[in-house]
């Protein structure tokens, strides 16, 4: 997508998502997420949170961290995500 379009285009999330004047509707996600969260954290993704305060944002029910991969792990590691996903579905 990079290649085609340019790397700008990537640039319309940091200006969104940090810019103060971002409608109501946007804000509702800063609410407390209570339905069962699975995170898959890879080294080099671009965000990164730390389990304490992922909890506090999200019921999180699975959490894994993995020293590789990064912002587009399904494409990189498809085996391991594929098998993180099943772990949380199948998780009691």
């Amino acid at each position: 997508m990079h290649w085609v379009q340019g790397a700008t285009p990537a640039l319309r999330f940091y200006c969104e998502a940090f810019n103060p004047a971002r409608s109501e509707s946007e804000k509702t996600f800063e609410a407390y997420v209570s339905v069962p969260t699975g995170v898959s954290m890879y080294a080099k993704e671009q965000l990164h949170c730390p389990r304490d305060w992922a909890q506090q944002a999200a019921n999180i029910q699975f959490w894994r961290e993995y020293e590789n991969g990064g912002h587009f792990s399904s494409f990189e590691r498809p085996d391991v995500f594929v098998e993180d996903l099943r772990a949380f579905v199948n998780a009691p």
